[in-house]
């Protein structure tokens, strides 16, 4: 992954920690279990949709420019 990427991830997964613990206050440790793992999941969600949003956009130019194809 690139820099960028994961710069833009960390900053998703920020901003859904801050939501989640506006949303689900824990109090024990159980429960900040739970909240960790939904902002995990929610995260990798995240990941998969701009994964495939930028499959998409490599595919459009991969089809508009075939010298950019990697498998031209």
């Amino acid at each position: 992954m690139t820099t960028r990427l994961m710069e833009i991830l960390d900053r998703d997964a920020a901003i859904m920690r801050a939501k989640m613990v506006e949303a689900m206050p824990a109090a024990d440790g159980e429960a900040r279990q739970v909240r960790e793992l939904m902002i995990l999941l929610h995260t990798g969600l995240l990941v998969i949709q701009k994964d495939e949003k930028h499959r998409r956009g490599v595919a459009r130019v991969c089809r508009s420019n075939p010298r950019q194809n990697p498998d031209y």
